[in-house]
This record gives structure tokens, sequence and C-alpha cells, in this order.
């Protein structure tokens, strides 16, 4: 995590379009199902 941070700090722009592929898809699922969850727990 370290090694991430200064590295995002220098090309913030170049990571961006880079993780709109896999990454960017899994997150992005990732997200949804908790959305969904989270809306189950207040529904109930």
């Amino acid at each position: 995590m370290t090694q991430s941070k200064p590295a995002a700090k220098q090309t913030p722009k170049s990571e961006k379009p880079a993780r709109k592929g896999p990454v960017g898809l899994l997150l992005y699922g990732a997200l949804t199902i908790l959305g969904g969850l989270a809306l189950v727990l207040v529904a109930e």
C-alpha cells in the first residue's frame, strides 16, 4: 500500500483510464453488491 500511494500521486491521470479495465469492473460490481445489500438491510 505504501508503494502504490507515491506512484498514484506521480501519475494519477494515467491510472484512471487503466483502472477502467477489469479492476474498474470489479470495483463497480463490488459497490453495486454492497449497495444492494445495504438496501436489503434497510428495507428489513
